[in-house]
């Protein structure tokens, strides 16, 4: 089973299946008495032997067609037709379909280095599901051959060469991180959200809230909803302990696996990190209180103003953290997680207490799982649309000094921090902007983007803090109030 050419002319494939190239013209014109009769010979033997299109010929030559036009056309047409005959084949199940396929690549793969045939060559490749390795040794050692060909072809290659695949992927990973980049530290468009749902998710909440809405204002469903809190009563009856939640713990331990994929890959130790009994027992109990919280002010809130209540609200609902939040946040990548989400969660509704409440203690984050371009891209993002509270001390304190600046020696916290303040700069009171722009000036340690970057901020703030001289006043001399007398100051003497 060998397809090699063997004497055949290297530079014309069609010569191993006995289709005469420009070797065997060559010599017809030199050896012949007649060239003429000699061309026509040649056209007769290459041409194409159906009778039906014999008649055609002299009609396409008087249009004006070329003899290799009229071929290549019907070469693209009989290419296609055959394509699909070989994909119906390759949908076929069993031995025959096998034998009948490499039948077809031992006929066809001498000519793979024609472009015209390569197409028909590679759909049978594609189609068989164990190529032998001669055939592929030929596609790996033409690098043309191994661009032409199909992924399903390339998989085949790949298992004994993997520096194929990886200069196959890594391009692809490379792009990925770059345009990932790109979105992440992107301070000129707020549109590009990485983790933003895609409009097509946005239309679909929007019409299913409008369905929604229809079916509440819709009088002849008013029963049927009047027995939903009585039926969400029952059904929190039923419920277990978080401890006892068996989805709950399996989300727990997923998101530990999750957060230990890198150690487990650089270690190579595949067992699963053991989940913390405590995160379950004292820490979530710890951040569901913040969340009874920020519930109970959120409907203290709505209710008629009454001092002595509020000040219950704030003494019992708005103090310090509970000491389980801050001391899990130290100790455990899964509470880390949970308290970054948690906080996302304060400044998706623009909870101001408890955002300054978490902020205090989210610095602390074990292997400062808090200062990765995630969460401070998706945190960037919902604070820019909360600038009124930058006007706030106590705001800036928490978030700038006790959060942010705890990070600063990071490269990507202060690429975030200056896509926060070409927003927001304007709210800032101008001692705060000062001393923060004197904090992220960019040292030689920081990227050329950060230079970049922090210029354009400082070029932006200037021309804005640019005061308008007002314009003088236009006092007319030939005025006739000019003539009227001043009168003197009166002066009150005892």
């Amino acid at each position: 089973m060998s397809f090699h050419r063997g004497n055949s002319n290297p530079d014309f494939p069609l010569e191993a299946l006995k289709v005469h190239g420009p070797n065997y013209l060559k010599h017809a014109l030199t050896s012949c008495t007649d060239p003429l009769k000699a061309i026509e010979e040649f056209q007769l033997t290459n041409g194409i032997l159906l009778p039906s299109l014999r008649p055609m010929l002299p009609l396409l030559d008087l249009h004006g067609v070329r003899r290799l036009d009229f071929h290549m056309s019907v070469v693209e047409e009989l290419r296609e037709k055959l394509i699909n005959h070989i994909n119906e084949i390759g949908k076929q199940e069993g031995k025959e379909r096998d034998h009948k396929l490499k039948e077809l690549l031992v006929k066809s793969f001498p000519v793979i280095r024609v472009k015209a045939m390569r197409p028909i060559v590679m759909a049978i490749l594609k189609n068989i599901p164990q190529i032998e390795d001669h055939y592929l040794k030929v596609l790996v050692r033409d690098r043309e051959l191994y661009l032409d060909t199909d992924t399903e072809v390339k998989r085949q290659i790949w298992k004994d060469n993997q520096s194929l695949f990886g200069d196959e992927v890594s391009p692809l990973l490379s792009q990925y991180i770059s345009e990932k980049e790109n979105v992440l530290f992107d301070h000129s468009n707020l549109a590009t959200q990485f983790f933003g749902p895609s409009p097509k998710v946005c239309l679909y909440l929007l019409n299913l809230f409008k369905y929604i809405c229809c079916l509440l204002r819709n009088p002849g469903t008013g029963e049927k909803h009047e027995k939903q809190p009585l039926k969400c009563y029952k059904h929190i009856k039923t419920l277990f302990m978080a401890w006892d939640n068996t989805i709950l713990i399996l989300l727990l331990r997923m998101l530990a696996l999750g957060l230990s994929a890198w150690v487990m890959i650089d270690s190579q130790d595949f067992k699963e990190p053991k989940l913390d009994a405590q995160v379950v027992t004292k820490f979530l109990p710890a951040l569901m209180s913040l969340m009874v919280d920020d519930q109970v002010r959120q409907l203290s809130g709505k209710l008629p103003h009454d001092e002595r209540e509020a000040a219950i609200t704030v003494i019992e609902h708005s103090g310090p953290l509970p000491d389980a939040v801050e001391a899990y946040l130290q100790d455990s990548t899964v509470a880390s997680i949970l308290a970054m989400y948690y906080t996302l969660h304060a400044a998706r509704l623009k909870d101001r207490v408890g955002l300054l409440r978490i902020l205090t203690v989210l610095a602390n984050c074990k292997d400062d799982r808090a200062f990765e371009d995630p969460f401070l891209h998706s945190f960037v993002c919902l604070l820019i649309h909360n600038s009124d509270e930058f006007q706030a001390e106590d705001f800036c304190t928490a978030l700038f000094d006790e959060f942010f600046f705890a990070g600063l020696s990071r490269d990507n916290v202060t690429r975030h921090l200056l896509k926060l303040l070409w927003y927001v700069h304007q709210k800032l009171p101008t001692s705060r902007l000062h001393s923060l722009m004197k904090a992220l000036q960019p040292t030689h340690q920081h990227s050329e983007k950060v230079h970049l970057l922090y210029k354009l901020l400082q070029d932006k703030i200037v021309s804005q803090e640019e005061t308008v001289i007002p314009p003088e006043m236009d006092i007319d001399i030939n005025s006739p109030l000019m003539s009227v007398p001043t009168p003197a100051p009166y002066h009150h003497t005892l």
